[in-house]
């Protein structure tokens, strides 16, 4: 009777087990800087909510992190230092116990293709931001994606691109653009410098299709008509050293300061400074420094290329130059910071836009409606 007894304890809790709603979060990295942290950190959040609602078990595993703020996904973010191996295995592990994985890099997207093949009635989702699902880089990753029961697509043109380039059937697709992690800033109070040209980007060797080079040749022609303009450049990286000296071959010491990372409030004082904000990425997979800068009310100045037109309305919030031809952008500029009620009306639109298409109070039920869907 005991051994019966003890038999059915323990199919209990198996059959309970297997109706436990169990997520699994995968992430490269969320307590770095960069916009594929902030829609990671994002996404943790989302899974760390259902687990402080009781309506899912969550794990929530991240590779490249040490340490994660306590306070971001309620400190459940488990981070490997760069262990692939420990990473790996502990969410292999995991994956197969799990009802669901969330997949927040394409990198990452294998691990959980191989936990469906062992466990066939797993169900994941894959976020893919960018350039880094543009091209075909293992077939590994392309069938990844293809088993993957969605794929969240931040813009249009990735969409595209997952379909085009992967072979992911249209209805697995889902476009969710990304949000402002807050409300809008404050309407700026102060006057803007009607010089200041604000740039923020990564400077690493593997982001040259930033623009930052092409920035500072058109600051250069820039200053030949109008030599008060200046430039602030936010964001550091392995590339900044080599962009520096070309800075200096320019001779625009004086006229380019390149502040390296700086705090959120720092950011926010220096958006609200400039008249214009200018990123000239010929790859784009979204921006979201195009929408801080609009959430500020300020014009942008950017490429028509890759996403960002969608992001950016060309002659409504910002002036797309066809390429980063530095005469083009040089001619951007001009008209902007020659403008100020120009660049007072743009900046104004954008902050609209902002408001009515990326904001957490639209952004997010896009996200609640597919955590619920497969969840």
């Amino acid at each position: 009777m005991r051994c019966q007894c003890a038999f059915e304890s323990r199919a209990l809790r198996k059959r309970t087990a297997l109706l436990v709603n169990f997520l699994l979060g995968l992430f490269t990295e969320v307590g770095g800087r960069g916009g594929v942290q902030a829609v990671s950190a994002q996404l943790a959040q989302r899974l760390a909510a259902c687990a402080r609602s009781g309506s899912a078990e969550v794990e929530l595993l991240a590779l490249n992190d040490s340490s994660v703020d306590p306070q971001l996904a309620n400190g459940q973010v488990r981070g490997y230092e760069r262990n692939w191996l420990a990473f790996a295995l502990a969410a292999l592990f995991a994956g197969v116990r799990a009802s669901s994985i969330w997949v927040a890099h394409i990198n990452l997207a294998p691990l959980a293709w191989l936990a469906a093949l062992l466990r066939p009635r797993l169900r994941y989702v894959v976020v893919a931001h960018g350039v880094e699902v543009w091209t075909a880089r293992s077939m590994l990753q392309s069938a990844a994606l293809r088993r993957a029961d969605r794929v969240v697509a931040v813009s249009a043109y990735t969409a595209r691109k997952l379909e085009l380039v992967h072979g992911v059937s249209t209805e697995k697709i889902v476009v969710i653009p990304n949000m402002l992690a807050d409300d809008l800033p404050a309407v700026p109070t102060a006057n803007a410098n009607p010089d200041l040209i604000l740039s923020v980007s990564r400077l690493d060797r593997d982001d040259a299709y930033k623009g930052i080079d092409q920035l500072l040749h058109a600051l250069a022609l820039v200053r030949a008509s109008r030599p008060e303009a200046h430039c602030m450049i936010v964001g550091d990286g392995n590339d900044r050293a080599r962009l520096e000296a070309l800075a200096h071959h320019l001779n625009l010491e004086a006229h380019v300061q390149f502040a390296g990372a700086v705090s959120a409030a720092k950011l926010g004082a220096l958006y609200d400074e400039c008249a214009v904000f200018c990123l000239p990425s010929r790859a784009e997979g979204f921006g979201i420094v195009f929408l801080e800068a609009m959430a500020h009310a300020r014009p942008i100045v950017a490429l028509r290329m890759a996403a960002t037109p969608e992001v950016v309305s060309d002659e409504v919030t910002g002036v797309l130059a066809a390429d980063a031809d530095p005469h083009q952008l040089c001619g951007a500029l001009l008209r902007l910071l020659r403008d100020p009620e120009l660049c007072r009306r743009m900046g104004a639109a954008g902050r609209a836009r902002v408001k009515a298409l990326y904001l957490p109070d639209v952004v997010e039920p896009q996200w609640q409606a597919l955590l619920q869907e497969l969840a």
